[in-house]
């Protein structure tokens, strides 16, 4: 078995006027959202009313996400 040759590398000249700076990233999924999520548990027939509500809906119809948050708002709003 032979030794690997040694690399040697030599840097002649600084072409940015300094060395870059190493950026971390935070490791992980990336954030898709602003608001922090919430997990709800819901019979159902809630769900069933939901659907029902999303399908009355006009063109372009809301996500599931999007109508709870309207029918929340719209209940806060009474």
């Amino acid at each position: 078995m032979t030794a690997l040759p040694r690399l040697t590398f030599w840097c002649t000249k600084n072409e940015g006027g300094s060395i870059a700076k190493i950026v971390k990233r935070p490791r992980g999924r990336p954030r898709t959202g602003r608001d922090p999520a919430r997990g709800v548990r819901m019979p159902a027939e809630l769900e069933v009313a939901i659907t029902a509500w999303i399908d009355r809906q006009p063109d372009p119809k809301p996500s599931r996400s999007e109508a709870i948050r309207r029918l929340i708002e719209k209940g806060l709003n009474e």
